[in-house]
């Protein structure tokens, strides 16, 4: 019998190693952060506006100087959208605008932009027909169905987009209904928003980014405290974006996956749902 030599092996080691490589590549943890010097701003919104049409939430972390001063100013927020070269930031119910190094009429002139996805796979599914009795019902409905769809994978995000009507008890021409318009764009700079007051419902438009758990909790008490009072949420549909805690990149996920939506067939298309693993 032969011998082998040492290339011999050297070869043996590398066919056997070759699986775990590939797998190694295909599932191992990603570094999710993306960052760019403050003159990419083209391609920082580009790369932002990729990820969120995914479903993915996404913070900036932002550093480079205030435009109108000139002091330095390192800041995280989360991002809100993106035009051609102009990142929006939300900070405090603030609304800040990101430009390149050379900006001046932006809020900031940044020199570095690193963009941090918030989950790490997204599940985008489409609902049937919802009803609840409240804003915080429909919420508690919305997060029941994440929770079912992620599954083990956990829920690290949740956006939601469609059209709401809420029955309450304003009628058309209230003067209320002006001020809950002023109030939520002043407080939640999340997503575009349209109001439309009909006879008793109040119609409500979630569009772009949509809305998260978090900004429905501010619209609801911003109509408590305005004396509106919901006594029904009706949806013909909406968009669900579920950002989960675990890559949906692991064995067996995406079909783990698939077996949790096929229990929620009564509340869900399940024919309509997309999986990104990766931003």
């Amino acid at each position: 019998m032969k011998k082998p030599n040492i290339v011999d092996i050297i070869i043996l080691l590398f066919v056997l190693s070759l699986p775990i490589f590939i797998l190694a590549r295909k599932y191992s943890p990603r570094e999710e952060a993306r960052e760019f010097s403050g003159l990419d701003i083209i391609r920082v919104c580009e790369e932002y506006n990729r990820i969120s049409a995914k479903g993915y939430v996404v913070v900036a972390r932002v550093e480079g100087k205030w435009t109108f001063n000139s002091t330095p100013v390192t800041i995280e927020g989360v991002v809100v959208k993106a035009d051609k070269a102009r990142l929006y930031i939300a900070k405090n119910s603030l609304l800040l605008s990101i430009g390149g190094p050379m900006a001046d009429v932006e809020h900031i002139a940044a020199s570095k932009i690193t963009l941090l996805p918030q989950s790490r796979s997204v599940i985008v599914l489409r609902t049937k027909p919802l009803k609840a009795s409240s804003l915080e019902e429909f919420s508690s409905i919305v997060y029941s169905i994440a929770e079912s769809a992620a599954g083990e994978y956990g829920v690290a995000t949740i956006r939601v987009a469609g059209r709401l009507l809420l029955r309450c008890n304003m009628s058309r021409g209230s003067p209320v209904f002006q001020k809950i318009w002023l109030d939520t764009i002043s407080r939640i700079k999340f997503g575009i928003v349209y109001l439309i007051l009909e006879e008793g419902y109040l119609e409500l438009s979630l569009y772009g980014a949509g809305w998260r758990p978090e900004d429905l909790s501010v619209f609801t008490s911003i109509l408590s405290q305005n004396g509106v009072a919901v006594d029904a949420v009706i949806t013909p549909s909406l968009t669900i974006m579920v950002g989960t805690e675990r890559s949906l990149a692991e064995p067996g996920a995406e079909k783990s996956v698939k077996a949790n939506l096929a229990k929620l067939v009564h509340l869900i298309e399940t024919e309509k749902v997309t999986i990104s693993p990766y931003p």
